[in-house]
């Protein structure tokens, strides 16, 4: 083992190695005055600490945190599951409010929409005829997940519409749950 200590009166730096079979007798010391060498071993320490903390912070990443490839499937398939019910509108609402957190704030138009603004419209949403669908889910840890969907549709008033929607979902008590929206349609 070997302890660095600083005379902070002389400003002397002394390295102490232990022989490790028989503590606390000392088979080498040796004394640093020489800026640069203080500066060495200051930097070696610090090399360690740095090495520790690396250390520490990956065993503490176990294989209950790591996600799995089938809970990547599982998200991806809520996520694309709840763009479908979506999409076929107001019929859907019952399923597309239980996918929603209670403190949900969802953008669009410059406004924020709560929960209870939503349950208002969600019997309005209308039906939309999709032509093209991208899509992209990925899961940032167990708990939390993002979701990007830009869909080309035809409207009720045959107008063609893309509608991008990006998506932070939070899983609690094995159900995933949006708890941030941003919603964008405009004209095609």
């Amino acid at each position: 083992m070997a302890y660095y200590l600083l005379n902070q009166k002389s400003l002397t730096l002394t390295w102490l190695d232990f022989d490790s079979e028989i503590l606390p007798n000392f088979y080498k010391t040796e004394s640093y005055t020489n800026p640069l060498c203080f500066i060495m071993i200051i930097h070696n320490i610090m090399k360690n600490t740095y090495l520790i903390i690396l250390i520490i912070l990956f065993s503490s990443c176990n294989k209950e945190n790591s996600i799995t490839e089938s809970d990547k499937i599982a998200f991806e398939k809520t996520a694309q599951n709840y763009q479908s019910i979506y999409m076929d509108g107001g019929k859907n609402c019952e399923q597309i409010l239980a996918t929603l957190d209670e403190n949900i704030e969802m953008w669009e138009s410059g406004k924020v929409w709560t929960l209870n603004d939503l349950k208002k419209f969600c019997s309005h949403l209308p039906t939309k005829k999709v032509i093209k669908t991208y899509h992209n889910q990925k899961l940032l840890s167990k708990e939390l997940g993002y979701d990007y969907v830009s869909q080309l549709y035809i409207s009720q008033t045959e107008d063609t519409l893309r509608e991008t929607a990006s998506r932070i979902w939070r899983k609690t008590d094995e159900n995933w749950k949006i708890i941030k929206m941003n919603n964008l349609i405009k004209k095609e």
